[in-house]
C-alpha cells in the first residue's frame, strides 16, 4: 500500500524515477540486493527507501556506507516507537531493530534519515537537483518578513547559520531595494519587490563567499505574476553558476505553487520548491550533515600487536560458562583490560584488611578503597567506596565497615574483596558504555 503514492508524488515533483520496486513480504530479494543493483545504474542518482526491517543489517552497513560516498541513499525506518514495532512485526513477521541502533547504523553509513514520506520526497527533490552545500551558512530571501522570521528559526533549529551578512552585501543590496526593506539576514525586499528587485537580490546573495545556500520565500501579494519571479530567480541562478562555476544549492517556498507551471522531469532548471520555509530547513540541515559525512576520510579499522584478544575473549568465555551471563569479578575485568593493554593505576584485590593495609603501604598513600563485588554493581549505594584514605589505620577501619555493613544487608558473600588504588587528580574521567541489539 505505501508503495501506491509515491509514483504519483514523484510525479508531482517533477521527479522521474528509474525503476520502481515493492517487495513485499521479501522472501527473496532483499534492501541489500536493491542497493547493490541501483549503485551500479546509470539512471539512478538517488536512492529512496522505506524500511520496516533489516535482514541482515551488517551487509546493510557495509553496502550503504559503499553506495552513500556516490549515490545519496534516503530511508523512512518504520518501527520507531514500542506500537510501531509490534505493527511492523504483525505486518511481515520481521523483527524491527531499537531505533538507537537504527539512528547509529544511518550515522556511520551515511544513510539520509526522512521522518515522513513526505520529507523523504522533498529530500528527493533537493538532491537530485541541487548541489550539497559546502557548509551551513544560510541566506535567505523573501518578500514577507514573518516567513523569513519563520525560516531563520527553522534554521538555527537544524544546525543551520543565519549570519549578518557583510557591508559591502548590504550596500549592494541598498543600491535598489527601498528604504523600508531589510538588508540583513533575512533579507526582507517588503511586498512591493519585483521580479528584477529578486533576480539582483539572488545573484547577490549567492555571490557572497560568505554563503553556502540560499532560500527564497515568496507570497503572491498581487503586484508581481508569481510565475515572472520564478524565471528570475532562475535566470538569477544560472547567470551566477555560469560565472563562476558556484555549486551552491537553491531551494524555494513558493506559497503560491498551484500558480507556477507544472513541473516535468526533464525540466532541469527548476528548481525545488517547499510547501513550507520550515520543511526547507529541515532538508537543508540535513543536507548540511550528509555532505560534512561525504567530506570526511573514509577512516581505517585500527590494529595493534600488543594486544591479546584472544586471552580477554578466553577468560570471558570462562567466567560465563561457570556463573551465567553476569558481571566479571574485580580480578577478571583487570585481567580483561591489561590483556588490551590499556594504563591502569597500580593497586589490586585485597581479601582482608591485612592485604588492604599492605598494598596501600605498597603503592603509598592516599588511597581510595572500593569495594569487589560481581554482583553488587552500583557499590557507592552500598557504601563500598571510601577515598582519600591516609594511612594503614584508615585502610584497615575502612575495609572492616564495608564488611559489616553487608553483614547487616545479608550480602556478605557477595563480597569478593576490596580493590585498593591511589587517588588520582586532574584529567578526564571517562566511562564507556557498550551495547549489542540482538538483531544487529
Amino acid at each position: 500500500a505505501v508503495g501506491i503514492a509515491p509514483p504519483t508524488e514523484a510525479r508531482s515533483l517533477g521527479l522521474g524515477i528509474s525503476s520502481f520496486v515493492s517487495l513485499g513480504n521479501g522472501a527473496d530479494v532483499s534492501a541489500n540486493d536493491l542497493l547493490q543493483y541501483w549503485e551500479e545504474d546509470d539512471r539512478t542518482s538517488v536512492i529512496l527507501l522505506y524500511l520496516e526491517s533489516f535482514g541482515n543489517p551488517r551487509r546493510f552497513a557495509r553496502i550503504s556506507k559503499r553506495v552513500s560516498r556516490h549515490k545519496p541513499i534516503i530511508a523512512v525506518k518504520a518501527g520507531r516507537t514500542g506500537a510501531g514495532r509490534r505493527a511492523a512485526g504483525s505486518h511481515t513477521a520481521a523483527l524491527a531493530a531499537d531505533d538507537v541502533a537504527t539512528e547509529a547504523l544511518f550515522h556511520q553509513t551515511g544513510v539520509i534519515r526522512a521522518d515522513t514520506l513526505g520529507e523523504m520526497f522533498d529530500l528527493a527533490a533537493a538532491l537530485s537537483g541541487q548541489p550539497l552545500p559546502k557548509g551551513r551558512r544560510v541566506a535567505i530571501l523573501t518578500n514577507a518578513g514573518g516567513l523569513g522570521i519563520l525560516c531563520a528559526d527553522a534554521c538555527e533549529a537544524n544546525g543551520l547559520l543565519v549570519q549578518e551578512p557583510n557591508d559591502e552585501i548590504k550596500r549592494q543590496l541598498r543600491a535598489f531595494l527601498p528604504a523600508a526593506a531589510s538588508v540583513g539576514n533575512p533579507v526582507d525586499m517588503i511586498a512591493s519587490a519585483s521580479a528584477g528587485d529578486f533576480r539582483k537580490a539572488v545573484e547577490i546573495l549567492l555571490s557572497d563567499t560568505a554563503v553556502d545556500a540560499l532560500i527564497v520565500l515568496t507570497i503572491d501579494v498581487g503586484l508581481t505574476e508569481i510565475s515572472a519571479i520564478d524565471r528570475s530567480i532562475r535566470a538569477g541562478v544560472a547567470k551566477v553558476r555560469d560565472k563562476d562555476g558556484a555549486a551552491k544549492p537553491v531551494l524555494t517556498s513558493f506559497m503560491d505553487e498551484d500558480k507556477l507551471p507544472k513541473p516535468t522531469a526533464a525540466k532541469h532548471d527548476r528548481l525545488p520548491n517547499f510547501a513550507f520555509p520550515e520543511n526547507i530547513s529541515r532538508v537543508l540541515g540535513k543536507l548540511a550533515r550528509y555532505a560534512e559525512w561525504r567530506a570526511e576520510p573514509e577512516g581505517i579499522i585500527l590494529d595493534f600487536a600488543d594486544i591479546r584478544p584472544r586471552e580477554a575473549r578466553a577468560l570471558c568465555q570462562k567466567a560465563r560458562r561457570e556463573r551465567g551471563s553476569t558481571w566479571l569479578s574485580g580480578d577478571e575485568t583487570r585481567q580483561v583490560l591489561s590483556a588490551f593493554n590499556l594504563p591502569l593505576p597500580p593497586g589490586g584485590i585485597c581479601h582482608d584488611e591485612n592485604e588492604a593495609a599492605a598494598m596501600a603501604r605498597q603503592i603509598g598513600f592516599p588511597v581510595a578503597l572500593k569495594l569487589a563485588s560481581h554482583t553488587i554493581v552500583h557499590k557507592t549505594e552500598m557504601g563500598g567506596v571510601r577515598l582519600n584514605l591516609t594511612n594503614e589505620a584508615s585502610v584497615r577501619q575502612a575495609f572492616d565497615e564495608i564488611r559489616e555493613r553487608l553483614k547487616g544487608d545479608g550480602k556478605l558473600d557477595e563480597m569478593d574483596g576490596v580493590l585498593v588504588q591511589p587517588m588520582i587528580s586532574g584529567g578526564v574521567e571517562l566511562m564507556v558504555g557498550v551495547t549489542q541489539d540482538p538483531l544487529f
